[in-house]
This record gives structure tokens, sequence and C-alpha cells, in this order.
């Protein structure tokens, strides 16, 4: 897994969907930690659990 991202923090809108959902795990993935928000508080934490997958936590949750 990449990490060229690390240390670094990555703020997402719109992140418990779609895009925004997809986009949160990539910058995951590539060892950002990320902050992210959504209108929907059980696909927020869907979005979380799929980012720890990635081995890197989320930074913050923004309900």
């Amino acid at each position: 897994m990449s990490q060229k991202l690390s240390g670094r923090v990555a703020p997402v809108t719109g992140a418990t969907l779609g895009i925004g959902r997809a986009t949160a795990i990539a910058l995951g993935a590539a060892g950002a930690k990320v902050v992210f928000s959504g209108r929907r508080d059980a696909e927020g934490e869907k979005t979380a659990k799929l980012i720890r997958e990635t081995l890197i936590p989320p930074l913050k949750q923004v309900h």
C-alpha cells in the first residue's frame, strides 16, 4: 500500500456514500489521516470501518 500522503490530513465532505466515500477510502489507503463528514450516521460508521480496513484509521469522524 502506498503511503504518499503519510502525515497529511485530508478533509472529505459527503463521505457517507458514493464518490465521497470512495475518495475517503482512497485517501486513507494513500496514508492520509481522513477527517470526513456526511448526513447519515450509520453510513458514516461504515465509511470509518472501510477506512480502518485499509490499515489507516480516520483522524476524526464529524457528524
